[in-house]
């Protein structure tokens, strides 16, 4: 009986040890080596982490991502940590609209150099945005065009 005092003990505490390791905060080395290293396995590690618990919270490093070490996915995320502070939720689209001025332009920029760098996700939201002229002159063949595009490269 004791034993099995003792075993279900250690499981109840290896159960809350575990529990309170998937909470905690990524470990700071990831977040050392993507600001110091530019190491794209520890970015996306973060960006698990972050982009499952808090945006936002991304946004930093992603900037040093993109601007720093001009990773293409990286302003892809810029954009994606800036359209989620958005308060004006829109299911059918990538509506900015609820974003300061300010925010709505950095937001653009990024998405744009991420689609101009090859970055597949932000080809396809800027594609959806000249064929209905959301943010930028309507032209559909252009937006066509980056949509197909990121499509090709998703079937490869």
């Amino acid at each position: 009986m004791r034993k099995l005092i003792i075993i279900v003990y250690s499981l109840f505490i290896l159960y809350f040890i575990g529990c309170s390791r998937s909470s905690r905060k990524p470990d700071f080395i990831l977040e050392f080596n993507v600001e110091k290293t530019g190491n794209i396995s520890d970015y996306e590690d973060l960006k698990i982490y972050y982009l499952d618990y808090n945006d936002t919270c991304l946004l930093p490093y992603a900037l040093i991502m993109a601007n720093k070490y001009k990773y293409n996915k990286a302003y892809y995320d810029v954009y994606w940590c800036i359209y989620s502070r958005n308060p004006i939720s829109n299911d059918t689209f990538f509506s900015l609209d609820g974003l300061s001025p300010k925010d709505r332009t950095e937001a653009l920029f990024y998405l744009k150099k991420g689609s101009d760098l090859g970055c597949l996700e932000a080809m396809e939201v800027l594609g959806k945005y000249y064929i209905y002229g959301k943010y930028f002159d309507k032209d559909t063949l252009l937006g066509n065009k980056l949509i197909k595009k990121s499509e090709e490269r998703y079937a490869r």
